[in-house]
């Protein structure tokens, strides 16, 4: 059945270039509905609409014998400037009884269609999609990720936003040694500001 689902699902009708922009966590949770369809007598959610581990595996492993499986995996994270702004769209979106991240996130990955969208305020759940996908990517931790990987504090960073705001966490976890090196000094020189300084691009 669940083969059935995962051409019925979509998954197989993106494109490479579509799926860049994709997040794999509602990739999944779609494929689930689908399978959930044609199989009523899975066992695939939980009472509270989680999907079962059991299940996220067999999905995934369904996943990985797709040839862009590597392409949706490949998750490029916002910029540092990016994740700063995006943490302000967020929170539109902490509303009725939603006050953080992390419960959004549950949200827009465990309930249904009709209630994802009508929570984010849309005509349909194709409106919906690149919505849950930003806010899927959008994890506000991202900000602490790239400025403790760089030796800075989170104010320091943000402070910073308009002289390394294109940094990813990607870049500081990447392999390339000038790049890191570079950064590396950086926050040395940082780290070794009193922490009672306002530290900007400005007084650079």
């Amino acid at each position: 059945m669940l083969k059935g689902a995962f051409y019925s699902g979509g998954f197989s009708s993106y494109t490479s270039s579509d799926l860049r922009n994709v997040s794999l966590e509602r990739m999944v949770i779609e494929q689930a509905r689908e399978w959930a369809k044609k199989d009523p007598t899975a066992n695939i959610f939980d009472e509270n609409g989680n999907i079962y581990k059991s299940a996220y595996d067999t999905i995934i492993s369904e996943f990985k014998t797709h040839e862009n499986y590597n392409v949706i995996t490949k998750k490029e994270s916002y910029n540092l400037a990016d994740s700063i702004k995006n943490e302000d769209w967020l929170k539109q979106y902490y509303k009725d009884g939603i006050s953080g991240y992390n419960e959004l996130y549950q949200f827009i990955n465990t309930q249904s269609e009709d209630k994802i969208r009508d929570f984010l305020g849309v005509a349909t759940y194709e409106d919906a999609k690149y919505i849950i996908d930003k806010i899927n990517k959008s994890n506000p931790e991202n900000i602490s990720n790239i400025a403790h990987a760089l030796n800075l504090t989170v104010d320091q960073a943000r402070g910073l936003k308009d002289l390394i705001g294109f940094v990813t966490l990607g870049d500081v976890m990447s392999s390339d040694t000038e790049f890191l090196s570079k950064f590396e000094t950086l926050g040395n020189i940082f780290s070794d500001l009193s922490e009672d300084s306002e530290l900007t691009a400005e007084n650079l």
